[in-house]
């Protein structure tokens, strides 16, 4: 098989993995934010769903900030992906 990109420099590849993060990035919060359209719930509930820990009023960003930036910038884990795929799951506990 061809390895479609021996003629490639590392400096073009490394920027075509970024941008493909970049796009990964934004379709994350986009699906994210139209879930919760659709559940009605705001930032707030996605930081409480999750465990994030309450912040002190006027003292750092609040839950729901922080679970908005952690979607944002791809700071999740793969077990905090697997709880906020949970979140909007319509399965029935059993």
């Amino acid at each position: 098989m061809i390895n479609p990109n021996r003629e490639t420099s590392e400096e073009v590849l490394r920027r075509l993995k970024y941008g493909s993060y970049e796009r990964m990035r934004v379709e994350l919060m986009n699906s994210v934010e139209s879930k919760m359209r659709d559940f009605g719930i705001n930032w707030d509930d996605i930081g409480r769903l999750l465990g994030i820990e309450t912040r002190t009023p006027g003292n750092g960003p609040s839950r729901g900030d922080t679970a908005k930036w952690r979607v944002l910038q791809g700071q999740m884990t793969l077990t905090e992906l697997n709880a906020l795929t949970h979140i909007f799951s319509c399965e029935p506990y059993i």
